[in-house]
């Protein structure tokens, strides 16, 4: 026979499952190498943040934990996650169609997006 959980076992489980996987994911984005750590790592910011829509009511929960606090981390790492898909962007699809001397051109605009990325 299986034990069932109830829905308030199930959410806890759920928001543990994400705040350790940001947990996890938060040294790699530090380190700033892994554009995919931190898409994983605002993915997780968004699920976290509809369970706290969907259950935070029903739960005591601490008060560090908010979706106010949520989305200003989210906002926080958006303009970081900008930067990494235009410059995957430009080097990828848009720099190899150029002439070399065009591509020396762009070098500025990469060192920037490159250097936005680290401040963010």
């Amino acid at each position: 026979m299986t034990a069932s959980v109830s829905t308030g076992e199930q959410a806890q489980q759920l928001i543990a499952h994400q705040l350790s996987r940001l947990k996890s994911l938060r040294p790699e984005v530090l380190v700033g190498d892994d554009p995919e750590a931190l898409h994983q790592f605002r993915v997780s910011l968004r699920r976290l943040r509809s369970l706290l829509s969907q259950f935070g009511p029903a739960l005591d929960l601490p008060p560090r934990l908010n979706r106010s606090r949520i989305a200003k981390l989210a906002r926080a790492t958006g303009s970081c996650r900008d930067a990494d898909v235009l410059r995957e962007h430009l080097e990828q699809r848009l720099l190899p169609r150029l002439e070399t001397n065009e591509r020396k051109a762009c070098a500025p605009v990469l060192r920037q997006l490159k250097g936005q990325r680290c401040l963010t």
